[in-house]
């Protein structure tokens, strides 16, 4: 189980960074425990049942993944940069009994359970004290078929369509992934995906199961391209992972002096690849 692995990496690198952005950082011990605080607030009949992830990019969201998965709740991100209407739609089309949110968001989260039909508790994560009893939830040996998350199309075309996928695959493309590109401890990958999108969760769980640390971006919210040129060189950033309209943007951000000697991967996917892109490369 993909939990049980994590918890693995937290023994062997616990003192490495799991997690930094630009304001804030965690280690993989500081991570197991914020997530085990996250876990113990949800009751421990919430297998199966769907947690509703509200967040921006950052340490936070991480936390709430790692506290749903420990409780062997099935996530639901949420973009909580779509309309609400659609917001609550993928609330109540999910079944989520619990939306899980922090200060930032706490206002949004609001808004949307006073819209549902039935009552759904909020809790704030980053509001839980930090010298709250951190007991350990007990290791579920859940079925690999059984649902890990629910992610929701952007109904862009009509109303948004849940994905389901189980735990057996996202574990395995999340080993296939950490193996093909060798990833391992001291790496440094960008975290620049939706988080209501498939490809966050590749980033997130290869990263805290290699041991690498993930450096997650709101490229939304954090405008300015020099600002994520900067974000790159100062990190040192090993491994780049975005759509190719993106890298596009980095780009064309850069100047002939730019340089990054630490970079060995740059994984584009999610989009066509124009021979541009390919050029780019050099």
């Amino acid at each position: 189980m993909i939990i049980k692995k994590f918890l693995t990496q937290v023994e062997r690198t616990p003192e490495a960074f799991a997690v930094k952005t630009i304001r804030e950082s965690i280690t993989f011990r500081r991570l197991y425990r914020y997530g085990c605080r996250v876990a113990e607030t949800l009751t421990p009949d919430m297998a199966g049942e769907r947690v509703a992830l509200l967040f921006q990019h950052g340490v936070d969201m991480i936390a709430s993944l790692v506290g749903s998965c420990m409780r062997g709740a099935v996530f639901v991100p949420l973009d909580r940069t779509y309309p609400e209407h659609r917001l609550v739609y993928m609330l109540e089309n999910s079944g989520a009994r619990v939306i899980l949110s922090n200060s930032t968001n706490f206002s949004l989260a609001e808004r949307l359970a006073r819209q549902l039909e039935e009552p759904t508790p909020i809790i704030c994560i980053d509001r839980l004290p930090e010298e709250a009893r951190e007991t350990e939830p007990p290791v579920l040996d859940l079925n690999p078929a059984s649902l890990a998350y629910i992610l929701y199309t952007s109904g862009s075309t009509g109303m948004p369509k849940g994905v389901m996928q189980t735990r057996g695959n996202l574990l395995y493309y999340v080993r296939n992934w950490i193996e093909r590109f060798s990833l391992q401890p001291g790496e440094r990958m960008t975290f620049l995906t939706a988080f209501s999108h498939d490809g966050a969760q590749q980033d997130i769980w290869s990263a805290l199961l290699s041991g690498s640390t993930l450096y997650p971006f709101d490229i939304k919210q954090q405008a300015g391209s020099r600002l994520l040129t900067e974000w790159v060189k100062e990190e040192c950033i090993t491994v780049w992972h975005s759509v190719p309209t993106l890298f596009r943007f980095f780009v064309d951000s850069l100047s002939p002096e730019d340089r990054f000697d630490e970079l060995r991967w740059i994984l584009l996917g999610g989009e066509p690849l124009r021979d541009r892109d390919i050029e780019l490369f050099d």
